[in-house]
């Protein structure tokens, strides 16, 4: 890398670490679609009602497990009951009411979304650009990362509008031989089939598509590539969640991707997700000398395989921006982020050469003549460094300077084994969700 700079083949802004795309647009035939089935007599009330079910589902927490609402009622139970009878009885009411409130309001933290036609349309409209951006993007990392992964059969589960389809097809359209559907909801998987389906002359735009309404119960039929996208919160319990991301990891031939939206919940869902499959293949293969195991390892995000670091101390979530274009109102260039979750797994050890940059994992601080990078490492810890151009060179500097969040850093750096603190100044003068995404001009 440092002779290709010399040489000037390669730009530091361009360096290999970088993750960033340029605002991703949806496949015109799916733009076509979309305003054929959303026409513009409706677009009002469909784009009100896609608002709100958007704003529904990133509010979303997990789903509370029966043990937690058992031990809630206990614990309000308890304190009705230790309320003092010598209180008056209005505000003694008063309080019981508040606790039988507040046990509510978190029983209902997650609620059950039922897709019909009219909640498909709905979802359609508001989120068929980021699903399909943010797909595509973490896609093309994982092309990127194994140039050699020539996928020819594709599992899309929970594939609800299809921007899974429309994502793998734009990288290996002319490799993949078949897709595989699994939507609980027809009216979804009947829609996703409209968007596909050329209207004069009711070919397919992807073909072979196969839906389905259940996960195969049969194992022996497995896929190149398998993608849940936005799919596993979806799901009432971390039972069911382990049970479908077991069934998953069981169908794929070689990756699996798990992307969610990059809240605590959706962070929380990739993590357990993650950290199942490395343990029932890596530490649990060596534990109960199970031969039947190849092991797995992570592609990409994470440059390791043991627990989340930042979410082990700091109960932060972990991810990237994805810049789209919005495709309301019509004919209009508006660009929106959206910010997500993801990890790609892999079948197989993780090769003793594998490529094991640190990650960015806060905003790069970019202060004069030096700049701060918050990193993940192949140690699986947080590490802290301040890249100058007097100490690391002029190369490290500007990759360092050109780099932003989710990105890697492509330099041999003395990192601190000093405990990384992320004060929440810091976040505020980083400029979290604006300053990562200005065009740097060095």
């Amino acid at each position: 890398i440092e002779k290709e700079l010399d040489l000037g083949n390669m730009k530091h802004r361009k360096h290999p670490g970088v993750r960033k795309m340029a605002p991703i647009k949806l496949p015109p035939f799916v733009l076509d679609a979309i305003y054929r089935l959303i026409s513009s007599n409706h677009e009002h009330a469909f784009l009100t009602r896609s608002s709100q079910l958007c704003k529904e589902i990133l509010s979303r927490r997990l789903p509370v497990e029966q043990e937690e609402i058992q031990d809630k009622i206990q614990e309000t139970s308890l304190e009705i009951s230790e309320l003092e009878e010598s209180i008056p009885e209005i505000v003694r009411k008063k309080r019981i009411l508040e606790l039988k409130k507040q046990l509510q309001v978190e029983i209902g933290r997650w609620k059950h979304i039922e897709y019909n036609a009219s909640e498909s349309l709905a979802y359609l409209a508001g989120r068929a650009a980021p699903n399909f951006a943010s797909t595509l993007r973490v896609l093309t990392e994982l092309k990127n990362r194994v140039p050699s992964f020539y996928p020819k059969t594709f599992f899309d589960f929970g594939s609800g509008i299809g921007s899974a389809i429309w994502a793998a097809n734009s990288l290996w359209g002319d490799t993949i031989k078949e897709y595989f559907c699994v939507d609980s909801s027809p009216d979804m998987n009947d829609l996703s089939q409209s968007i596909l389906t050329i209207e004069e002359t009711e070919q397919m735009h992807i073909k072979p598509v196969n839906y389905r309404q259940f996960l195969p119960a049969s194992e022996n039929i497995k896929y190149d590539l398998v993608v849940s996208a936005f799919s596993l919160l979806e799901l009432p319990s971390m039972k069911d969640r382990l049970q479908a991301i077991d069934t998953l990891w069981r169908k794929t031939k070689d990756v699996l991707v798990i992307i969610e939206h990059g809240t605590l919940a959706g962070f929380s869902t990739v993590l357990d997700a993650r950290d199942y499959v490395l343990h029932i293949e890596n530490e649990a293969s060596l534990e109960f000398a199970l031969s039947h195991t190849n092991g797995a390892h992570v592609l990409c995000p994470c440059p390791h395989d043991v627990s989340c670091p930042l979410v082990k101390k700091y109960r932060d979530s972990c991810g990237l921006f994805v810049t789209y274009q919005t495709i309301f109102p019509r004919q209009r260039q508006v660009f929106n982020k959206d910010f997500i979750s993801y990890v790609v797994l892999k079948k197989g050890r993780r090769p003793p050469d594998d490529n094991t940059w640190p990650r960015i994992v806060r905003p790069v601080l970019k202060k004069s003549k030096h700049v701060h990078c918050r990193l993940c490492c192949d140690d699986g810890q947080l590490h802290e460094t301040i890249v100058t151009k007097a100490r690391h060179g002029r190369h490290a500097y500007r990759a360092a300077r050109s780099s932003s969040l989710g990105d890697l850093l492509p330099a041999n750096i003395q990192l601190s084994t000093d405990e990384v603190k992320f004060p929440e100044e810091i976040f505020k003068d980083s400029g979290y969700f604006e300053s990562d995404d200005e065009e740097n001009k060095t």
